[in-house]
């Protein structure tokens, strides 16, 4: 899979590390001043891909591949988790400045950091817009289809704007869409080892303009929550081969009591791109299922400010071309501290 739809779908898992697995907004505190979260842990992963190289912090696959007709191998990886958000409230006006990493984004390795603001409307609904830019660059293969020798590595940067309306009219339904741009420092696929003629390559360009679309509708019953979530990713790409719509169909459950909250959620979704791929002579087509697990347990050294928090998350694309699919599991601990 090309590499935007690739970190696209994988991301949607860390989502869970903060117990927030949809982009619901939280009410404005009451209060004015500064408040946020701060996220400290671990995390194994097992991933498997032959468009992502890692992030600046950390490589996630081989260099070298050995055939074009084959799907990737998985490396296993152990890391660090960090995650924050900052955010200062204005009571009088009910609106809240914010500065923190993007939940959308950050589980799809794009490291997206957003700032902007909320407001909320005399009927309670909220809106929001924000700025997003890359905090930590997405490394990708310039060139990703050279085989039996190492490939090099090129930073992917992305950059635009979101726009979000939730608890409309009192209710629980929640819309948001965004805009981003998508630039490779260097762009040289099908170039380096095939020998495609221009416009070939070019369809395999993977720069281009991200719109996404999401639609939520938040469900409670007692301690309970439903949040079925539909969603539209439409990538358009300089090259028409890696070109997409994305539909895909998310299903939250949210149970709290006074000590513990879980998220259980459920992923498919399906994408088809424009044109035919010029090395592998077909259309690509995916298929996405994917399902996660979070647990926070508060009061973590018999403080309410701290929680604890553990989470499982696993996510398979699956290519009509074996070269495009992709897998990942996560596994994470951590700490979570409130202010």
């Amino acid at each position: 899979m090309n590499p935007t739809n690739s970190i696209t779908t994988i991301v949607a898992l860390f989502a869970t590390f903060t117990g927030n697995t949809t982009f619901a907004y939280q009410p404005i505190p009451r209060e004015s001043g500064w408040n946020g979260s701060v996220i400290i842990g671990g995390m194994y992963m097992n991933y498997a891909s032959n468009m992502v190289s890692g992030i600046k912090i950390l490589d996630f696959s081989e260099p070298t591949i050995g055939s074009l007709n084959t799907a990737p191998a998985a490396e296993n990886t152990v890391t660090g988790l960090f995650k924050f958000d900052i955010k200062y409230n204005f009571t009088d006006s009910r609106t809240q400045l914010f500065l923190g990493d993007s939940l959308e984004d950050l589980a799809r390795f794009d490291y997206t950091t957003q700032a902007g603001v909320l407001h909320e409307l005399s009927d309670k609904s909220i809106i929001q817009l924000s700025y997003l830019f890359s905090g930590i660059a997405t490394e990708v293969w310039s060139d990703p289809y050279v085989v039996n020798q190492p490939r090099s590595v090129t930073d992917r940067s992305s950059s635009g704007f979101r726009l979000g309306y939730s608890k409309i009219a009192g209710s629980g339904l929640e819309l948001d869409a965004s805009f981003r741009e998508i630039r490779l420092a260097s762009e040289r696929s099908g170039l380096e080892q095939l020998g495609l003629n221009a416009s070939s390559a070019r369809l395999l360009s993977r720069e281009g303009y991200l719109m996404t679309y999401r639609a939520s509708y938040v469900m409670t019953a007692g301690q309970h929550f439903w949040t079925p979530e539909f969603i539209i990713d439409k990538f358009d790409s300089d090259g028409a081969a890696m070109a997409y719509d994305t539909g895909t169909f998310k299903l939250t459950h949210n149970y709290n009591n006074y000590r513990f909250s879980t998220f259980t959620t459920i992923t498919i979704g399906h994408s088809e791109y424009d044109q035919a791929n010029p090395i592998f002579g077909k259309v690509q087509e995916d298929d996405t299922i994917g399902a996660s697990f979070f647990l926070l347990d508060r009061g973590l050294f018999g403080s309410p400010k701290w929680s604890a928090m553990a989470s499982i998350a696993y996510l398979n694309r699956d290519a009509n071309m074996d070269f495009y699919t992709s897998d990942i599991t996560i596994l994470a601990v951590g700490a979570v501290y409130s202010f």
